[in-house]
């Protein structure tokens, strides 16, 4: 009945096919993440010729709510309507295609852009724009080598260099996992269920794919009131980056379905099915729209307190689950209807459970214990949420040294994800703009993570060779990206002595000028940590309080 495929494919045939239209991103997938150093790793473990994974596939029939992999200008419309789902690979393949375009696509019409990155075919280094010319912008490379168009005249021994990146680069194969699955005899249920085990096999052989048996449990069902929970979830991704995961997880753990149930395939099949035979339509539709409400009024508060419009931020979106249901269970109207001490106590608990990864393993069990424990009590149970942390060995506070002690890259991967987050809502705490005079929360899709020392300077390079910290926290702040790419690779003794004292002490800038040459990084950041870290302390016992 299926098909499966092991398909070795050019990077050159990838990023030249008409049929790139065709290829999607499942609503279970996460956003493109990787940064600039991610992105040149990719090219680098391409040049060397290290191996880079095989990039996963599901070729079908059956849509899903998805997103494109990229726009497509006037894509060709053959008669099809085969979708190829990227499974896994999203983010190599999302930095193909922003190597092939100039380092910028826009997907969904929202853009997605990485800083430059140049090579030196003399010694085969790669390296991030800086002031300095460094080598060649490798996406021209790679385009001059696509389209045969390189300017040879122009720059001396180009045609060589070219003939080495398209023999290192570009003919480099990228091997390709397909499944195909189409609608035809079989029961469409069946083919749902069958996808579900198929992709639960290939995760036990080492592939994570994250909520994917989630995802085609819920399409897998026959469940009334499926069509509106899918227009929920695109609702509340264009308002809020609102992932599917916890709607799914809130509206069902409202019809009584265990967070196992509802992440598993035969148990959730069978539960939906007595929603049908327990509640009439109109009690389905009505439990979706009080969902709805609920989220709204969560994302509200988070908005009103925490200048947080947009989800992406949010370490992890499970922790929306358990506020929505103490609003839905308490029958809050709207966000004014809310005590403050009930309001402070939820933020406090949120904070607390989004530092500490709380769902970040066990997330059924984990997130189950805490609905219990939510629907068991009026008033807002921070006492028993936090006791339920302690039990699993997890910390209910977030110290100093939490701060302090960052010994990784916290813009590689998800894990400095938290810091990111705490910084944010410190900065929006403390009326901090964008450096264009825009609340930053005002701002949520066009703020760049701006490196107040920056990274890319070879003045900074040259006192700073480890790129942990240079990305440290005391290093970072949030502005505006057109203002992010004005500043550039400029000096913060040049840059900073422009601003004025009110937008240096919002972003809990030193105003110590001397503090600001790179050979005093290190107090810098550690005179800044002190400042980020008093406000966050002061924030969180006024919320205990």
């Amino acid at each position: 009945m299926y098909q499966v495929e092991l398909v070795r494919k050019p990077i050159a045939e990838f990023l030249t096919d008409d049929d790139l239209w065709t290829y999607y991103l499942p609503s279970v997938q996460r956003d493109f993440v990787w940064d600039e150093d991610e992105v040149q790793e990719l090219i680098d473990s391409l040049l060397s010729g290290y191996p880079t994974g095989v990039i996963t596939i599901l070729e079908t029939n059956i849509q899903f709510p998805s997103v494109p992999l990229i726009d497509v200008k006037n894509p060709a419309t053959p008669n099809t309507d085969i979708r190829r789902y990227v499974l896994d690979g999203q983010q190599r393949l999302t930095s193909l295609l922003l190597i092939r375009d100039g380092w910028k696509i826009n997907r969904c019409g929202k853009e997605i852009s990485i800083d430059p990155i140049h090579f030196n075919p003399d010694d085969g280094t790669l390296r991030k724009k800086g002031k300095r010319e460094f080598g060649y912008d490798f996406s021209k490379l790679i385009r001059w080598t696509l389209h045969k168009e390189s300017p040879i005249q122009s720059i001396p021994r180009i045609q060589k260099t070219l003939e080495e990146v398209n023999k290192e680069f570009l003919i480099r194969p990228l091997g390709f996992f397909i499944v195909k699955v189409n609608k035809g005899a079989e029961n469409e249920d069946k083919i749902y269920s069958d996808m579900a085990e198929i992709f639960t096999r290939i995760n036990r052989a080492g592939i994570k794919l994250g909520n994917l048996e989630m995802f085609l449990s819920f399409f897998a069902s026959a469940s009334v009131g499926k069509q509106e929970i899918t227009d929920l979830y695109e609702q509340m991704k264009s308002k809020y980056e609102l992932d599917l995961e916890p709607i799914i997880r809130l509206v069902f753990s409202n019809f009584g379905l265990t967070q196992n149930q509802i992440s598993k395939v035969e148990s959730f099949k069978k539960s939906t099915n007595r929603i049908k035979q327990n509640y009439t339509k109109e009690r389905i539709f009505e439990n979706i729209e009080k969902s709805k409400r609920s989220i709204e009024i969560t994302m509200n508060i988070l908005k009103n307190e925490l200048g947080i419009s947009n989800a992406d931020i949010l370490p992890s979106q499970t922790s929306l689950v358990v506020l929505s249901k103490h609003v839905l269970r308490n029958g809050y109207a709207s966000l004014d209807k809310i005590p403050l001490q009930e309001i402070n106590k939820m933020l406090r608990w949120f904070i607390i459970s989004s530092f500490h990864g709380l769902y970040s393993s066990q997330t059924d069990k984990r997130l189950e214990d805490d609905i219990k424990i939510v629907g068991s009590s009026g008033t807002f149970p921070i006492d028993q949420l936090l006791d339920s942390m302690a039990r699993k060995s997890l910390r209910i506070e977030i110290q100093e040294q939490d701060f302090k002690n960052i010994d990784f890259n916290i813009l590689r991967g998800s894990a400095g994800k938290r810091f990111l987050f705490a910084l944010y809502i410190l900065l929006h705490r403390n009326g901090a703009t964008d450096w264009t005079g825009n609340p930053i929360s005002n701002n949520k899709k066009n703020l760049a993570r701006h490196h107040i020392l920056p990274k890319e300077n070879d003045t900074v390079r040259a006192v700073l060779d480890d790129e942990v910290i240079r990305n440290h926290l005391g290093n970072l702040t949030f502005i505006d990206k057109g203002k992010n790419e004005e500043i550039g690779d400029g000096l913060p003794e040049d840059y900073l002595s422009k601003m004025s004292l009110d937008a240096l002490k919002e972003h809990f800038i030193p105003l110590d000028k001397n503090l600001w040459k790179p050979e005093n990084y290190e107090e810098f950041i550690n005179t800044r940590m002190d400042l980020i870290w008093r406000s966050f302390d002061k924030f969180m016992t006024n919320l205990r309080s």
